[in-house]
């Protein structure tokens, strides 16, 4: 998710997946982010999942927090739509997909360590 805090690194949200079972929403994974920064790119981490129709919602915001949207709708004929406070809006919401695990080897360091795509790994000093 990309998100905007205007200018602040204190700002603070929690996000969750859902996925449509049956027609209900079943929660699959919460996060919390906390000192969030400007226009970052925010990582949620989780297991893989099945194919299916998922919600993926920001709640209990603390601070200024902005998921940022296009102008128009971008997934045409996907099903996909953005919502504000439950309510639909034009243009979709920007999102990334990673998938798989990623080894990351530097003797040199001592390391050997696998992450999940869209980890960021820093070598300890």
């Amino acid at each position: 998710m990309t998100i905007g805090t205007y200018a602040t690194s204190s700002s603070g949200f929690n996000a969750a997946l859902y996925q449509d079972v049956g027609g209900r929403w079943s929660l699959k994974v919460k996060q919390s982010f906390e000192n969030v920064l400007d226009n970052s790119e925010v990582i949620m981490n989780f297991g893989s999942q099945s194919a299916g129709k998922y919600l993926l919602e920001i709640t209990y915001k603390s601070g200024s927090i902005s998921w940022y949207r296009q102008a128009s709708d971008v997934y045409t004929g996907t099903g996909l739509y953005a919502l504000t406070d439950g309510s639909p809006v034009a243009g979709d919401r920007q999102f990334s997909v990673y998938r798989g695990k990623y080894r990351i080897e530097v003797p040199a360091e001592s390391v050997d360590v696998t992450i999940d795509a869209g980890n960021r790994y820093i070598i300890p000093s």
